[in-house]
């Protein structure tokens, strides 16, 4: 009797230890290649900048911000560094591929924005000095990355990545000539003794059709007020000074586009 249930044990147990076995096959029919997907990373950096690149974190699949949207359901992304770059110099590689993972193809990266923002602070500052309502501003780049990307899906609203077409930019005249295909995601600060909220319409109308018009019309500009004494007594040595402004409204500019 005994010999009799431990054969039944025995057989419930290789069952069960076969529909394991058979729902892990199910569950994941077609086994991603990882390697492969950092080699198309590193293949595509190199050939597109003409630097050499090296892995500093292997591919990792995203799909929690991924939209239902094809072909961005889900994505990936290689983070990689420049040879010869300090340890904390990475840059993400996004990639996609088909449902069996057979074809891979680059989606974009953002070693590009290395190249193109000291262009878009230059061509900022100037609009703001220029159009801008008052003299006293900061702004800050949440995201950028070129206008095709940003039409397809929203999946990269709030980082840094252009796509495979976006031309490798050398020069300030370059940029302007692509300028229209660039997305930005793009925050001015002002202090709140310079700016009456009720005016704000007609105060930055001259800026805002000037950004517009010379930048991809999906752009999102945004104005923060800020109290005089945080704003004036910001360190002006700080990157990251706004992050001590006390903020008292923020407006989305595209709001009073018309």
């Amino acid at each position: 009797m005994r010999d009799m249930k431990k054969k039944i044990i025995s057989a419930v147990c290789i069952l069960l230890a076969m529909n394991l076995i058979s729902c892990g096959s199910w569950a994941d029919p077609y086994p991603i290649d990882y390697s492969a997907k950092d080699n198309l990373a590193i293949e595509y950096m190199n050939g597109k900048y003409g630097e050499n690149f090296n892995i500093s974190v292997g591919t990792i699949s995203e799909h929690t911000w991924a939209p239902m949207e094809e072909p961005f359901s889900v994505y990936y992304y290689t983070m990689v560094s420049p040879e010869g770059a300090a340890e904390d110099e990475k840059y993400y590689v996004y990639s996609d591929d088909n449902e069996t993972h057979e074809e891979s193809w680059i989606v974009g990266d953002g070693y590009m924005m290395n190249i193109v923002e000291p262009y878009i602070r230059q061509f900022v500052e100037e609009s703001l000095k220029e159009h801008a309502p008052c003299a006293d501003t900061y702004f800050i780049i949440w995201g950028a990355g070129s206008a095709d990307i940003r039409e397809q899906t929203t999946l990269f609203t709030s980082t840094f990545c252009f796509s495979p077409d976006f031309p490798v930019i050398s020069s300030y005249d370059e940029f302007l000539e692509e300028a229209k295909n660039v997305y930005l995601d793009l925050c001015i600060f002002v202090p709140d003794s310079e700016q009456n909220i009720d005016s704000v319409a007609q105060d930055w109308q001259e800026w805002r059709e000037y950004m517009y018009g010379n930048f991809n019309e999906g752009i999102n500009l945004w104005l923060e007020t800020v109290e005089d004494e945080s704003f004036f007594g910001a360190d002006d040595t700080l990157p990251d000074k706004h992050l001590n402004f006390k903020t008292t409204h923020t407006i989305n500019l595209k709001d009073w586009r018309e």
